[in-house]
């Protein structure tokens, strides 16, 4: 998780909320992030933080909002839009992949309150690319 300060608004950010051995950056296992959240529900609604999710993974919809929904808390998602449904190939991870959210999933999360935005068309280094390239990757044109 990485909480960081805009404008007196206070964000949590995760990745992913998993069990599974992993070395990304963001990541929490389910009962650290039951913790957190139990956590942000505990404050006055003025001052609990705004909870984001980054790259869309499956473990969001099938740990995460599970325990945010319980305790009446909503999140936003930023996917990455040509990889939704898709196995993550980036990740420094030795023990497998995961499972970025089906699109089912996400319109469920949509029904639910989530607010969904993009996070690009394809998880290269947007600062890295051209004018055009980084038009294309922000429309998802020709981006597969």
């Amino acid at each position: 998780m990485i909480s960081f300060l805009l404008d007196a608004t206070v964000i949590f950010c995760y990745h992913k909320i998993t069990s599974h051995l992993d070395f990304g950056i963001c990541t929490r296992t389910p009962e650290d992030f039951q913790y957190d959240a139990s956590w942000i529900a505990s404050l006055p609604c003025e001052q609990r933080p705004h909870i984001i999710f980054d790259d869309g993974y499956e473990d969001t919809f099938e740990v995460a909002y599970p325990i945010l929904d319980a305790l009446g808390l909503r999140a936003s998602l930023f996917v990455i839009t040509n990889w939704i449904g898709k196995p993550n190939h980036w990740d420094a991870n030795f023990f497998g992949t995961f499972q970025h959210i089906s699109l089912c999933h996400l319109r469920q999360l949509a029904a639910a309150g989530w607010e969904i935005g993009s996070h690009g068309a394809t998880h290269r280094a947007l600062t890295t690319l051209s004018r055009h390239a980084l038009r294309q990757d922000s429309w998802g044109l020709n981006t597969t």
